[in-house]
């Protein structure tokens, strides 16, 4: 008798249990799922899978995608002025030295007359303060009676507030990107 080549194969077949941890799911969500979709066989209690039901829960467990993804056109220069562009829409935080809370603290400063100390800075502590010295974003003045250093914004933290303004001013509005606190009071 000759060997029969064309005999359709039988899968390799799986438990309820070995099903679960291939589908990273438990046994009773597996055995759920393939009966609401028709994808599993039965002997008395216990419940068995072929790879075919394994690809069928899955692809009925799959969401369609909700809208399809547009692409963007971004015009562009040349190729370094592609990756400067791509550089600013991947930038998450305004170009700088500085984070949201020092802007916030340079902003504040901007708009004072006189020198003042950290403690009268709302959010600021010694260290914020130092940070923003060595940065040179502002310059000491003196000090007061207590011996804390007097400080006013300098010509450049100035530009770091102008370049962060800049920065928020290019986000669309609907994207997470809100605008500074200090220029939209609550």
């Amino acid at each position: 008798m000759a060997p029969m080549t064309d005999a359709p194969k039988l899968d390799k077949i799986y438990t309820a249990e070995e099903a679960a941890e291939r589908l990273r799911m438990t046994k009773r969500a597996v055995i759920r799922l393939g009966r609401a979709h028709g994808f599993y066989s039965q002997d008395r209690r216990n419940f068995f899978f072929s790879e075919a039901d394994l690809l069928g829960i899955w692809q009925a467990i799959r969401k369609e995608p909700r809208e399809p993804r547009r692409a963007v056109h971004v015009r562009l220069g040349g190729p370094e002025a592609a990756w400067k562009r791509l550089r600013e829409l991947c930038q998450t935080k305004p170009p700088g030295k500085s984070d949201k809370r020092e802007l916030e603290i340079l902003a504040w400063l901007a708009e004072q007359r006189v020198p003042k100390t950290y403690k009268q800075i709302e959010r600021a502590g010694e260290k914020t303060i130092e940070q923003l010295l060595r940065f040179g974003l502002v310059e000491q003045t003196g000090e007061d009676a207590n011996g804390l250093k007097l400080v006013r914004i300098s010509k450049e933290g100035r530009n770091e507030v102008r370049a962060a303004d800049r920065w928020y001013e290019k986000r669309p509005q609907e994207r997470q990107y809100a605008p500074p606190r200090w220029r939209n009071p609550a």
